[in-house]
């Protein structure tokens, strides 16, 4: 199923991806938002229409779009499949990644250390 970004008119001025929501190969529901679109007076949330899992992402935040451009595709789950984590929210992902950054970082370091000693 295509993912289409929502129908714009010339009056609306020039549209962006302005938030990503979900991850590609991310399972998501019925009604779940997948991504916004800013426009120079509004954003509009584009919502998953059925469940499914999102796949062939085509955007992301800070794209230029046009009028029902493909953003991305749907899909059935199959059965016992895999599926992407869960997008995390900005702030989220900011603190995972300082925090794994430290960590690999000491884990340098004790590398390091234990090669020169």
């Amino acid at each position: 199923m295509d993912i289409q970004a929502p129908e714009l008119f010339d009056s609306m001025g020039e549209a962006k991806i302005a938030a990503v929501y979900v991850n590609d190969g991310q399972a998501v529901t019925a009604n779940q938002a997948l991504f916004d679109v800013e426009l120079e007076k509004a954003v509009l949330e584009v919502i998953a229409p059925s469940a499914g899992i999102v796949y062939d992402f085509k955007a992301k935040v800070g794209d230029v779009i046009h009028s029902e451009q493909l953003i991305m595709l749907l899909r059935e789950k199959l059965p016992g499949e895999q599926t992407a984590d869960k997008k995390l929210p900005l702030e989220e992902e900011v603190a995972f990644l300082k925090a794994e950054n430290a960590r690999l970082k000491q884990q340098l370091k004790e590398q390091q250390l234990t090669a020169a000693g």
